[in-house]
């Protein structure tokens, strides 16, 4: 991604209403702290902690974050594949930044590094969209050339003008992932961004952590922290490193 490619995805996915809260009090007293999927630092930088890591794929959300002053370490690196030598009071990984890591497998992987990389006592947080009850209760629609209509999604800022944002997905159910493309009209053209989505259940979130030796310390269907339902809209969970 360049950095105009950056910038609209950063606007478009500007995270949802309280997970900056949730977050500030789920980390709240500790000496340490990790986020993967850690962007331009959007969360990270309003978390309080001696020791701040953030971890990120994308090299210009890494260099868009640290242009900011962001008062945290910053690493390039892939949330299936890290290894900092060295273990933290909390790892977070929010805005559904797990179902961008490429199947269950590699999810899998990235539960295994952050158990690692957790001290004894120490939690991880990350919240994702839900798809318990989309999943079981819906099929994708198509037409005979397996496309999907795009539709109009949001109207958005760069740079001082307002961008037009249609979207695109291909569902493959069985595969439990996403084909999503973006257009965002600009300038008099249109600019694309794809990406794939490979979301989890929740019992499938809920095995991953116990099989990388976690243990579940909360599931919940919003940020205020209510029961998840399995029509709940958000998913969020902590898992706890007990031994």
């Amino acid at each position: 991604m360049d950095e105009l490619d950056i910038k609209l995805y950063l606007a478009l996915h500007g995270g949802s209403t309280g997970d900056e809260d949730f977050y500030r009090r789920r980390t709240a007293g500790a000496r340490s702290l990790l986020e993967l999927g850690v962007g331009d630092g959007r969360i990270l930088r309003k978390l309080t902690a001696p020791r701040k890591v953030g971890l990120d794929k994308e090299p210009m959300m890494i260099a868009m974050a640290k242009a900011a002053g962001i008062d945290a370490e910053l690493h390039v690196g892939a949330m299936e594949d890290f290894d900092l030598g060295e273990r933290f009071e909390r790892v977070l990984i929010p805005a559904s930044a797990l179902f961008a890591v490429a199947g269950i497998d590699a999810q899998r992987r990235c539960f295994e590094r952050c158990a690692s990389h957790l001290e004894l006592g120490g939690e991880l947080w990350l919240d994702c969209y839900g798809s318990d009850a989309f999943h079981a209760d819906n099929e994708p629609e198509v037409d005979d050339l397996g496309r999907t209509e795009l539709e109009m999604l949001d109207d958005i800022e760069v740079d001082g003008q307002v961008v037009e944002v249609y979207e695109g997905n291909v569902w493959f159910k069985e595969e439990q992932r996403f084909e999503v493309g973006y257009w965002f009209e600009m300038r008099g053209s249109m600019i694309e961004q794809r990406l794939s989505h490979h979301y989890l259940l929740a019992p499938q979130l809920i095995e991953l952590g116990q099989t990388a030796g976690l243990e579940l310390i909360g599931m919940f269907g919003d940020f205020d922290e209510s029961d998840f339902r399995r029509d709940s809209e958000i998913m969020v969970a902590g898992f706890r490193r007990s031994n």
